[in-house]
């Protein structure tokens, strides 16, 4: 039903998984420099829980319970299992979107998140031997801004 985001989604979450295979250790993946506090490991661990609570449980309604602290207090999770989660996360976000009836974005209530920051500044993934292209609107890696509503008459609260 959304396939304009179904590909997105794909596409994006699988230039992670290739920019956290291009780390040349698992111990890459978590190292912080200067004024970096979140390591890519950190990044992937927590759009694993961000899209696995707000597509995956409220949109999808699949069975999900979050921990937020631990995506941001861990540093010990390997890079093939970061993997393995951004591969489960995929297909999460796929069968959510398949499942998605337009009618029922007026009825999503997206859950509350304690300590939710607002939006997010600084650099995707710190230190990747990967460089994310220029992230214009509708060109490498962003959607428009008016993706949603093209897609879907519905908005989502929260």
């Amino acid at each position: 039903m959304w396939p304009e985001l179904r590909e997105l989604f794909v596409r994006d979450l699988g230039k992670l998984i290739a920019a956290l295979e291009a780390y040349p250790d698992d111990a890459a993946v978590w190292r912080v420099r200067g004024d970096i506090v979140n390591p890519a490991g950190t990044l992937a661990l927590h759009l694993i829980g961000n899209l696995s609570q707000f597509v995956g449980a409220d949109l999808g309604g699949a069975a999900f319970v979050r921990d937020r602290a631990s995506e941001f207090a861990r540093r010990d999770v390997p890079r093939a299992d970061l993997i393995a989660g951004l591969r489960e996360v995929s297909a999460r976000v796929v069968s959510a979107l398949d499942g998605l009836d337009a009618a029922r974005l007026d009825e999503v209530e997206c859950t509350a998140v304690a300590g939710f920051p607002g939006r997010h500044d600084g650099p995707v993934l710190p230190d990747s031997p990967v460089r994310a292209p220029e992230l214009a609107p509708g060109a490498g890696g962003l959607p428009p801004a008016d993706a949603l509503t093209r897609a879907g008459s519905g908005r989502l609260r929260g």
